[in-house]
This record gives C-alpha cells, sequence and structure tokens, in this order.
C-alpha cells in the first residue's frame, strides 16, 4: 500500500512509520537495559497505554521538526494510536484513516486478551518474566493459536481446511488440518516475538479509552476534530464493527466531519493483511481519501505536508 503510485503515494508523500514504543522490533521495551540497574527492564518495565504511544509519536515530530502531517493512519493498535493521537494533538494532523479499531476497548475484548496473557503467565518457563532468552515459550503458543481463533473467522477457517482427518486421530496429535496450520503459526510467532514485549503491548491495547482524562468517552472522543475515516470490517471478532458504529455516531453528533466505510471479508480483524483485501478494498479506499483535494493543495503547500 506505501510506493511510489501506490495508495500512500510517495511520490506525494514522505511516509513515517515508528516503531511502536514497548515492541521488541527497535523501540524502547522490556528488552532494554535500564540504565539504573545495568540490566533488562525485563517485567519491571512501566505500563504503557496508548495514550503514551502517541504522545511518543507527537515527540519523534517534535525530533524531525514537523509540526503537521496531512494523515495520520492505522489499523489495529496502530488504528488505535492514531485515535489517540488525532485526541490529543487536534492541531498536528488534517485527517485520520483508523481500520479495525476502537475507542475504547470492550470487556469482551479484554476476557479474550485476558486468557492469552494467562497462558503465558502460567508457563513454569516464564519465570515471572526471567525466562531463557530465544527459547520459545508453550505458553506463547498456546496465546497465538488462541488469537488466530479471533483474528480470522469460522467462514475461512471451515472454506481453506480439510474436514477430515489428515494425521493420526489420537488426542496428542494434530488430527486435522487446521491443526497442523495452527501449530505452524503458533511456533513461528513465539519464535520471533518476545513474551514480556507481548503481555505489555497486550495490556495496553487493554487500557485503550479516549474517555480518560475527559468528561466521560464522548467527551474524549470529540475532541478527534479532523476529518475522520473509520473502516470497519464486519466480519471481525476481537473489534467488532459496532464499535467503529458507535465511534464514529460520537464524532458525528458533535458535529465533526466523519465517515464508516463497512467492509465484508471472510478474513475477520486479519483482513488488513490479507494482499487481495489491500489491493481491492483497503487501497482504493485509503487512495481516495488521503489524496481527496490533494491537486489543490500540492501548488500552495508543497513543502508543508508529511504523511504519518
Amino acid at each position: 500500500m506505501i510506493g511510489p503510485g501506490k495508495a500512500i503515494n510517495t511520490s506525494y508523500f514522505r511516509v513515517i512509520c515508528p516503531s511502536v514504543l514497548g515492541s521488541p522490533f527497535g523501540a524502547t521495551s522490556p528488552l532494554t537495559t535500564n540504565p539504573l540497574t545495568g540490566e533488562k527492564y525485563k517485567a519491571s518495565f512501566p505500563q504503557l497505554t496508548p495514550a503514551d504511544m502517541a504522545r511518543c509519536h507527537a515527540k519523534i515530530l517534535d525530533d524531525l521538526g514537523i509540526d503537521s502531517v496531512h494523515t495520520v493512519i492505522g489499523a489495529s493498535m496502530g488504528g488505535i494510536q492514531a485515535l489517540e493521537f488525532a485526541a490529543q494533538f487536534p492541531d498536528r494532523l488534517d485527517r485520520l484513516v483508523g481500520l479495525a479499531c476502537t475507542h475504547q476497548t470492550t470487556p469482551g475484548t479484554v476476557a479474550f486478551r485476558r486468557v492469552q496473557r494467562r497462558a503465558i503467565l502460567a508457563d513454569p518457563e516464564y519465570k515471572d518474566g526471567n525466562y531463557t532468552p530465544g527459547v520459545p515459550l508453550e505458553g506463547m503458543k498456546v496465546a497465538r493459536e488462541l488469537g488466530m481463533t479471533c483474528y480470522r473467522s469460522r467462514e475461512e477457517f471451515d472454506a481453506r481446511f480439510d474436514w477430515n482427518p489428515t494425521g493420526r486421530m489420537h488426542f496428542m496429535t494434530a488430527t486435522f488440518e487446521v491443526e497442523s496450520y495452527m501449530d505452524y503459526q503458533a511456533n513461528k510467532f513465539a519464535r520471533l516475538y518476545d513474551p514480556n514485549c507481548y503481555l505489555l503491548l497486550s495490556k495496553a491495547m487493554d487500557l485503550a479509552n479516549l474517555g480518560r482524562n475527559a468528561l466521560n468517552l464522548a467527551e474524549g472522543t470529540s475532541r478527534i476534530s479532523c476529518d475522520t475515516l473509520i473502516i470497519g470490517i464486519k466480519q471481525d471478532l476481537l473489534i467488532p464493527i459496532q464499535e467503529q458504529r458507535n465511534l464514529v455516531n460520537i464524532l458525528q453528533s458533535y458535529g465533526h466531519s466523519a465517515q464508516l466505510m463497512e467492509v465484508d471479508s471472510k478474513f475477520g480483524h486479519d483482513a488488513m493483511f490479507n494482499g487481495q483485501m489491500q489491493r481491492d478494498v483497503f487501497s482504493p479506499l485509503v487512495r481516495e481519501y488521503v489524496e481527496e483535494q490533494l491537486a489543490n493543495i500540492l501548488p500552495h503547500e508543497q513543502h508543508r505536508y508529511s504523511s504519518l
């Protein structure tokens, strides 16, 4: 979706895509060394919220000398951060695109993520966050498998995998094709992702709430005053479409320019990672919205805007 001539057209925009605070991939996180102790933070790393992440993004813009951006775009946890950024820094963006995101995590989603975290915390090899580096935890595998059942849809699984046994029929083995797939995905994820970082970011998403430090959720959400496009997936089990409807209804009730595009996909929450969905659905929506009125902007303010 990003590149010359693509939905986020780098022929027009400079794109800033920072690693999220708390991530094991290049950001300050539980893997970072605590300067006070000389040891990695591990499980002692302070709990983050999406509001913290948004402030971190604003600091990056400060350091780059950028006052405002044309569009802030994010999906899932990135969309939650985008909403927080728009609410905290309304003068620093013109447009907002949020895909499969929410303005407040619901108890149903919290319950789901709690089970994922419990799988890791209950693993004896987790050792209160002092696990052996590089050794995949079984708890991480279970958490990932549980996630797969919620990030996708029953429709996809039923159409994609063989309904008949493909392996030995015993409760300790992967009898069905879908079991082998889940096992493969779980092992791959557990090798790549740090457990403490996973736990930190999982709880951070649960703490998403634009109503925090506001009169209520509606008032906090109404601080998003820029032109807004929210894209929801009707088959999303993790962040149901009703949450995006509620979000847009609040923005519209306060007189803000906000629109909701509802799309169908058997890939559920993970539709954003599907190549065909990106090409045929999300890219056209994002491109049309981001480039709206671009012809009027470029001749006058070609050097002012960046895209985050």
